[in-house]
């Protein structure tokens, strides 16, 4: 079952919990809630099939993918979860993404982002920059780059809480 918890402007829910835990069939809930919202999500794009969009998710939520087992997602990829310890490079479609940033993206919470030109803009204000240092013995470096992302389409992003 569904439960809003908040709607756009477009009455229509971009925070919602789906109870049960995380399931092929919630998965496949969730998904529906973004392409509900009129944005590319997933591989059932009217334009040649391309699969559009992101999921984000932290490390501890990823591991229910890999709880699933034969029956669910199937004799091979069940093998290959076990075996690897990870999900597949794609879920349902879509690519996942894992972070390690609990306190920004909780357990059992997954944000589903439609593709870069439905959503917004990504800018690099600079570029990739490399400081290096040699001391005798010694080599010292670091890397930075400064980027920026831009919402331009409030409906390219869905919050999906599994309860």
């Amino acid at each position: 079952m569904n439960t809003v918890n908040s709607l756009n402007g477009y009455g229509l829910p971009q925070n919602i919990t789906i109870s049960g835990g995380i399931t092929r069939e919630n998965l496949a809930e969730a998904f529906k809630a973004i392409q509900r919202l009129n944005v590319p999500f997933g591989p059932t794009q009217p334009d040649g099939g391309e699969s559009k969009g992101v999921m984000l998710m932290n490390n501890i939520t990823a591991m229910e993918f890999v709880k699933m087992g034969r029956s669910e997602i199937g004799g091979d990829l069940a093998q290959q979860g076990f075996v690897t310890g990870l999900p597949s490079e794609k879920l349902l479609g879509v690519k996942p993404i894992y972070t390690l940033k609990r306190d920004l993206v909780p357990d059992n919470v997954i944000y589903l982002f439609s593709s870069e030109e439905f959503y917004g803009k990504y800018y690099r204000l600079q570029p990739l920059t490399v400081y290096m240092e040699n001391k005798a013995f010694f080599m010292q470096f670091f890397q930075y780059m400064n980027v920026s992302l831009s919402i331009g389409n409030v409906r390219g992003a869905v919050k999906v809480t599994f309860n």
